[in-house]
C-alpha cells in the first residue's frame, strides 16, 4: 500500500520543525523569526501585551543569541578540522 496523503501531512511536519529547539541557534525558527514561543494550547490569559519596540528587541537579542552560537559552532568545527567522505554511492 502506497502512502498518498503527503499534502495533509506537511502542515503537521512544518509545525514540528518551526518548533523544535535547533542545537546550534539554541532557538526555534519560529521564535528567530517572531520573537516568541510558538503556542500548541491557545488558552485565555491575562498578560500584558508588548509594545513594538519591546518585541523588535526582543527579536533582536534572539537574533544576536543566535548568531554567537553559530559563531561559536563554526569556532569549534574550526578546531576539530572534521574530514567528510567525498564520494557519496547511490542505490
Amino acid at each position: 500500500m502506497q502512502q498518498d496523503n503527503w499534502a495533509d501531512l506537511l502542515p503537521i511536519a512544518q509545525f514540528t520543525h518551526n518548533s523544535w529547539l535547533h542545537a546550534t541557534t539554541k532557538n526555534s525558527p519560529f521564535k528567530l523569526l517572531m520573537g516568541s514561543k510558538l503556542r500548541t494550547m491557545w488558552e485565555e490569559r491575562g498578560t500584558k501585551v508588548q509594545t513594538v519596540d519591546e518585541h523588535l528587541q526582543d527579536i533582536k537579542e534572539a537574533h544576536n543569541r543566535a548568531q554567537d552560537c553559530i559563531k561559536h559552532a563554526q569556532l569549534v568545527l574550526r578546531r576539530l578540522k572534521p574530514t567528510f567522505l567525498l564520494s557519496w554511492e547511490i542505490k
